[in-house]
């Protein structure tokens, strides 16, 4: 497919030929002769003499008699009135500075409203600041009425949607992005942790990680476990799991005991090896675990490792069919069997700031299950899909809602706290 440049150098050669040398070109910058140049190169049949050009500032200034002020020299005297109502270093001014000229020439070149311009950039402002609120963790302090989101407050429910809309769409990418990231650095999300109360999570990160061992280092937790879906190989030797215990018996800084229990055909007794480390150290083989790389074991003492009978909660956790479904804006997916409530409360911010297109819920107890599907341009509302015990049967529910609503109802509906009825549902039937 050609290019419009290609297409112009295409057209004026045919119209004048040779004679193409003779004309005057004008071009919008620098940048456009370059390539048309290009262009013509590839068409002509001979060589030529290149055609006279100019750009629309050149011919600007030649029929004014006014010449375009330096860039450094307008960034200074721009900078002298700037730093009359704000104090900020010329270093810091200079960059943005910069950006703030090209702004004015905009603003000038297309003979745009100035004050309008401004006055809509300062709203765009405010409701960037309110846009805070829609997250489901602000206090409810900074929701007053004497914050920057009292414009947002007022608004309707038909207002609110079309700018919860505009705020997914602004925020997708970058989040969608920022997800691509973190699943990069954590790596793939195979491991699962498991704290000494029995809690279980499987979106484990270095950040969490780190997190709850400076909670046990805090003695707030007493110990957590790492295992991976498959074992980890190192030394000659295959680990199922890796362990994490405080142990604050000696004086100064607390140690860290780890213990890697070995993979096993089963029963209660298997071997492991333990290293008692500092909290440095420890950090460093929990990010290289993380990473499926076994420890150099060259420090680490074997021991015999017993594992705790079986208990009827945890046997009924792995009939268990609770699942978490995640599928980012930009198409990717997730799936995680193991969750805890604040996975769930993840996923409801998710669908509030435009993160997640779809979550989906299935929730163990009763087999209750919801699913929340992001709105698009044309209708903001989310649809939210929900089962409702009734009797030896499930009944299946939908209804149109904000967002900011249905994150609510995402994250209250395991809890019991809601269940779908009332005149804003529709009982659906559902296909075998």
């Amino acid at each position: 497919m050609k290019g419009f440049l290609d297409e112009v150098a295409a057209d004026l050669y045919a119209r004048y030929g040779a004679g193409i040398s003779e004309l005057t070109i004008l071009f919008p910058s620098q940048r456009a002769r370059v390539f048309f140049l290009d262009a013509l190169s590839r068409v002509a049949e001979r060589p030529l003499w290149r055609p006279e050009w100019m750009t629309i500032d050149e011919l600007t200034a030649e029929a004014s008699g006014l010449r375009a002020g330096d860039d450094v020299r307008m960034v200074t005297e721009l900078y002298k009135i700037y730093s009359e109502y704000h104090p900020e270093p010329f270093d810091r001014f200079y960059f943005w500075g910069e950006t703030l000229l090209r702004d004015f020439d905009t603003v000038d070149k297309y003979l745009i409203d100035a004050d309008r311009l401004f006055r809509n950039i300062s709203d765009l402002k405010e409701l960037e600041a309110a846009a805070d609120c829609v997250a489901l963790r602000v206090p409810e302090a900074r929701r007053g009425s004497g914050s920057q989101c009292s414009s947002f407050l007022a608004m309707d429910d038909s207002e609110r949607e079309a700018f919860e809309r505009d705020f997914r769409q602004r925020r997708n990418l970058r989040a969608s992005e920022d997800a691509r990231r973190e699943s990069l650095h954590s790596g793939p999300q195979d491991m699962i942790l498991k704290r000494q109360d029995g809690e279980v999570t499987s979106r484990v990160t270095p950040s969490l990680v780190a997190d709850v061992l400076k909670r046990c280092l805090e003695g707030r937790e007493s110990g957590f476990e790492l295992t991976p879906t498959r074992p980890v190989e190192g030394g000659g030797r295959s680990f199922r799991s890796l362990n994490c215990f405080v142990r604050a018996e000696h004086p100064g800084e607390p140690q860290v005991l780890l213990v890697l229990e070995e993979a096993s055909p089963g029963g209660e007794e298997h071997l492991g090896l333990a290293l008692t480390a500092p909290p440095r150290r420890a950090e460093e083989i929990l990010e290289g675990w993380l990473r499926r790389e076994a420890p150099d074991l060259k420090d680490w003492d074997l021991r015999r490792v017993y594992a705790a009978p079986q208990s009827s909660q945890d046997q009924g956790a792995k009939q268990s069919h609770a699942k978490l479904s995640l599928v980012y804006a930009s198409g990717a997916a997730e799936n995680h069997t193991t969750f805890t409530k604040e996975d769930v409360q993840l996923a409801a911010e998710g669908i509030a700031d435009g993160t997640y297109q779809i979550v989906d819920l299935i929730h163990a107890s009763g087999y209750l299950w919801i699913r929340v599907t992001a709105g698009d341009q044309t209708d903001g509302r989310c649809t939210v899909e929900a089962t409702k015990p009734e009797g030896p049967e499930l009944g299946f529910y939908m209804a149109k809602m904000p967002p900011r609503e249905a994150a609510a109802w995402l994250t209250g509906y395991p809890l019991g706290q809601f269940l779908p009825g009332g005149r804003d549902w529709k009982r659906v039937k559902k296909s075998k």
